[in-house]
């Protein structure tokens, strides 16, 4: 107890250290004035009295420096010392401060902003309470598949699962939610079980909850809002509890709505009871398109919870043999099934860029301050001649490392906030999930200080190193001609800058093939003719739209409504767009047996309308289009493309060769497809090689979301308007979204891509910022450093090229060997993030990066080289 009383006492005294040192010099005056007043009641004078009780007393300075090593932390009073110094020194050499801060800021903040990035999409978790004791569980059929359950099965497994307090399933889509005197509205609606809210720790902040009444088919419609929705349709009216509104058609009752920022599970927009749904209980066992998930009870593992729940599918399995078959359940925190892997290449591909960024500022940093070490040196000696210990210079020189470390944070943590809210803007709508927020917290605080210290022992313990070994008797006795350092430091700076420029390579040769792809991508969507297209999406409610027959019978009308309009030249209909993905399935090709033991072999699959190619303006190769019968009974046909002839059909003629798609637990039963047509390879996905692509007919069973694609005659700008007239006058309640132009949407589709590709090039462009600048630093300070000896050269007959060459040889020996390792750090970037692809590593890719590095390199080495080869030799020998 009486320890903690001193530390206590001894951290007061430091904090009130002004205080303390008022207190000791009140008190040592008190002192010194009764010894006065004692000399002159013995008959001396006052002055003579003041002298003699001086003299008694002693020198004030070192008892106060015991006074103060008693009273305080003699480490802590030290370190103070060393940062005020440090500080009086950073103000005073503005120029070095400013540049290291910026450097070690750009470094920092593109790192923190990475984190940011990567721990609000991976890390920070769904905004659940007591998320980590909520499991997802999910189905995986006989060839590992991922699966969803069906109702029949979730009510199986709810009604027998006892490691979960409750069991609750999600599912939903696309919507349309409409009211009198205004325009109906696209959605996501998602239908819940009625204790969803209650196992999250949700419940509506206006309202009421589901109850399990609401469930029934009998019960009354009923609807929760979003927040978001109820402000901006309804103007965050209180009135709208108990109001009736039309969703896909149908009236609905709103009874709550949910607080702000709360969009479970998947954006949603509105919330619906699961027994609502419809068709929800007429639906098959082996119709699997439920999630479902659960919060343990008290006590239970998520290994006992997995235990039961496999037993339970098992029961399954045996009762219903031909649904459930081979079908078994995962059981894992639901964490792991909404928030993406950091472990995933792409997200350690950015985090890696970030910390090679951070490296070069580091590396930068570090170069500056042994610079300003070799300038310092005389400093240091004195210092050492003085009683200085090595110890001690090295402190006081990481300390003023600290300083630049505190500073550079700080201005990175504004950068990282800068780069944020530029990530923010350059996504569309609805692109990240809800709970995906970026602002910065404990987590993302605790590793900017991580980081910043860890920049301390990068940059700032080998020049600390290095000053701290001055040889004091050389250096004073040549009166400070060693200051440029010595043959130790120029190989530090040598092995720095080799750093700078293999970790820019690396970032460089990562834009280099982005680029490619890119342009590779732009050069296979030529083909395309995407500038009069118009492509909006239409999403038909099932309640009014149960059969195919119906879903047929609305496109066929709009397509011929469309179709008659003077400023449409053709009208088709596809299940996605290009560039907007695709279904992949797995293939099989009549007379290709499948490997043994290996992968099933695999195609992409798009759903298009009769007149889809001519729609979008391409021109098959072979074969025909698809006509309004295709997709019937006994007109079993399909399109592929070039890449998938290239893969399954080498040097043959596809049409009339046949394939087959099997099916899924959910699908209808396989059947041999005949590909009567070929078309050119128009891209599903933004990849740099062409997927195979088979392309399905439409026409006996459209798709109930469906995108609709207009080939205008003129600007397809005007058509918007006459559109939505049209599906208004085939159906009022039903909404048109996603209204852009082809080229809108491609742009739109590729924004992962392009905020990739974007952030990549930011992070590569300052890293080459850096290293010129770093490589521009050390060669001015070794012209500096070696001036006698290039006067000297020159007054001996060197011509100025050659003093030139001198400079220019040593940079561009170090940018060799850093473009060296370099290759081989971009040989192990392609096989960690992007793949052993021969395309990955194009030499011309390799020429290229070599080549900017190269003229950045000379740029940065020309004035330095100029200002040695016209120097004054009179001028420099006598500045020696």
């Amino acid at each position: 107890m009486t320890s903690l009383r001193v530390l206590v006492s001894r951290v007061l005294d430091v904090m009130l250290s002004g205080r303390r040192d008022r207190r000791l010099t009140e008190e040592m005056a008190a002192h010194l004035d009764l010894l006065t007043e004692d000399h002159v009641r013995r008959g001396l004078s006052l002055d003579a009295a003041r002298a003699a009780a001086r003299r008694d007393f002693g020198r004030t300075e070192p008892i106060a420096d015991v006074h103060r090593d008693q009273r305080g932390l003699p480490a802590v009073d030290a370190l103070v010392q060393d940062a005020r110094f440090a500080l009086r020194l950073l103000v005073r050499d503005r120029g070095f401060t400013l540049a290291a801060v910026v450097a070690l800021a750009l470094g920092i903040g593109v790192d923190t902003m990475m984190f940011t990035v990567m721990y609000g999409l991976c890390l920070r978790g769904l905004p659940i309470a007591g998320a980590d004791r909520v499991m997802y569980v999910a189905g995986r059929d006989a060839a590992d598949r991922p699966l969803g359950f069906s109702r029949a099965d979730f009510e199986d497994v709810r009604a027998g699962a006892r490691a979960f307090s409750g069991l609750a399933a999600f599912g939903g889509g696309a919507a349309a939610i409409g009211d009198e005197g205004r325009a109906p509205e696209r959605i996501t609606a998602a239908y819940v079980t009625a204790n969803t809210f209650g196992l999250i720790g949700e419940r509506p902040v206006a309202g009421r909850d589901f109850a399990a009444d609401d469930e029934r088919p009998e019960s009354s419609a009923v609807v929760i809002l979003e927040n978001g929705l109820w402000q901006r349709r309804y103007g965050g009216d209180p009135a709208i509890l108990g109001r009736v509104v039309r969703v896909n058609g149908s009236p609905v009752t709103v009874i709550g709505v949910m607080r702000s920022g709360f969009r479970f599970p998947n954006n949603a927009d509105l919330w619906r009871p699961l027994g609502q749904m419809s068709g929800i209980r007429q639906q098959s066992r082996n119709a699997r398109a439920l999630g479902v998930f659960g919060r343990l009870t008290n006590g239970t593992s998520p290994l006992q919870a997995r235990s039961d729940v496999a037993a339970l599918m098992e029961s399954l399995s045996r009762t219903y043999p031909d649904t459930n078959r081979g079908i078994r359940a995962t059981v894992d925190p639901i964490n792991e099934r909404f928030m993406g892997r950091i472990t995933d290449p792409a997200w350690l591909a950015f985090l890696t860029a970030g910390a090679l960024i951070l490296m070069i500022a580091c590396a930068n940093v570090a170069n500056l301050l042994l610079t300003r070490a070799a300038h310092r040196s005389r400093e240091i000696a004195v210092r050492a001649s003085l009683g200085a210990t090595r110890r001690r210079v090295v402190r006081q020189l990481l300390v003023e490392s600290a300083l630049l470390a505190v500073l550079g944070a700080s201005l990175g943590f504004v950068f990282s906030l800068v780069g944020l809210q530029l990530f923010l803007g350059s996504h569309p709508e609805n692109a990240l999930p809800y709970w995906a927020t970026f602002e910065p917290d404990w987590g993302v605080f605790g590793y900017l200080v991580a980081i910043s210290v860890a920049t301390i022992a990068v940059f700032g313990l080998a020049p600390a190193l290095h000053a701290a070994k001055t040889d004091v008797t050389e250096l004073l006795k040549d009166g400070g001609r060693a200051a440029s350092g010595g043959r130790h430091a120029r190989r530090w700076t040598a092995a720095f800058l080799t750093a700078e420029f293999a970790l820019t390579m690396i970032l460089l040769s990562a834009v280099g093939f982005s680029v490619k792809t890119a342009r590779a991508s732009i050069e296979a969507d030529a083909a395309l003719d995407s500038a009069p297209l118009l492509t909006l999406w239409i999403s038909l409610p099932q309640e009014k739209y149960r059969t195919a027959a119906d879903r047929r019978a609305f496109f066929d009308t709009l397509d011929a409504r469309l179709g008659a309009m003077p400023a449409v030249a053709s009208v088709s209909i596809a299940s996605a767009l290009p560039y907007g993905g695709a279904l992949m399935r797995q293939v099989e090709v009549e007379g290709r047996p499948p490997a043994a033991g290996g992968p099933a072999a695999s195609a992409w699959t798009v759903t298009v309308g009769p007149r889809y190619f001519e729609t979008i303006g391409v021109r098959l190769l072979r074969g025909r289009a698809f006509d309004r019968d295709d997709g019937r009974e006994g007109r079993e046909h399909v399109i592929v493309n070039q890449r998938f002839v290239d893969l399954f059909f080498p040097q043959q003629n596809a049409v009339g060769r046949r394939l087959m798609l099997p099916a899924d637990a959910s699908a209808q039963p396989a059947r041999w497809l005949t590909v009567v047509g070929v078309s050119p390879n128009v891209r599903q996905r933004a990849l740099l090689d062409t997927d195979p692509l088979v392309y399905l007919p439409a026409g006996p069973s459209p798709q109930p979301t469906t995108a609709v694609i207009v080939r205008a005659t003129s600007d397809p700008a005007a058509l918007p308007p006459l559109v939505r007239e049209e599906v208004r006058a085939l159906d009022p309640d039903l909404p048109i979204y996603r209204v852009m132009t082809l080229d809108r949407a491609i742009y739109d589709s590729r924004w992962n891509s392009r905020v990739s590709a974007g952030l990549i090039t930011t992070i590569a462009g300052i890293a080459l910022l850096l290293s010129a600048v770093g490589l521009y630093a050390v060669t001015a300070h070794a012209v500096t450093a070696r001036t006698h000896e290039m006067g000297l050269r020159l007054a001996l007959g060197a011509r100025p090229g050659q003093i030139a060459w001198l400079v220019v040889r040593r940079a561009l020996w170090q940018l060799t060997l850093g473009l060296g390792f370099g290759l081989v750090g971009m040989f192990v970037w392609v096989r960690l993030f992007v793949g052993t692809r021969t395309s990955q590593s194009d030499p011309t890719v390799l020429v290229a990066v070599a080549g900017v590095l190269t003229l950045v390199a000379m740029a940065a080495c020309l004035w330095p080289a100029l200002r040695a080869a016209h120097l004054d030799p009179v001028a420099a020998l006598r500045r020696e």
